[in-house]
């Protein structure tokens, strides 16, 4: 895949977003970091994490403790971790969430934040 400059599509709403839909496809992710990291935005794949039981949180070597307060969100329905296929996004200063495939990653006023597809179409129909 080339390194060129992504051209997410513009919403309008209720304001105007920025949007990249994550395909759950490593081209897919490399979409997403292209476009976000030019903008500081903070993005990895959720399998880069590790599991810090003496914490009771999850650890990335770069970017230290994540807390995921969706992390058992999984769009099988079953309980755990992240899984393999998932993207980490950094919303806040020391706030992440999780990415799932079909998921949309937006960049507003506020910053990067994901929102499901189905949140994301009854939105910006």
């Amino acid at each position: 895949m080339s390194q060129t400059a992504i051209a997410p599509k513009k919403y309008k709403r209720r304001g105007s977003v920025e949007a990249v839909q994550y395909e759950g496809t490593g081209p897919s992710a490399v979409k997403i970091a292209l476009w976000m990291r030019p903008l500081g935005g903070t993005v990895f794949a959720a399998d880069e994490l590790l599991w810090r039981h003496d914490f009771g949180s999850f650890y990335h070597p770069e970017h230290g403790m994540v807390y995921l307060p969706g992390a058992t969100r999984n769009p099988n329905g079953r309980v755990g971790g992240p899984g393999p296929s998932e993207l980490v996004v950094k919303t806040g200063p020391s706030a992440y969430a999780l990415v799932f495939p079909g998921d949309f990653v937006l960049r507003g006023l506020s910053g990067f934040y994901p929102l499901s597809a189905e949140s994301f179409h009854s939105l910006h129909r």
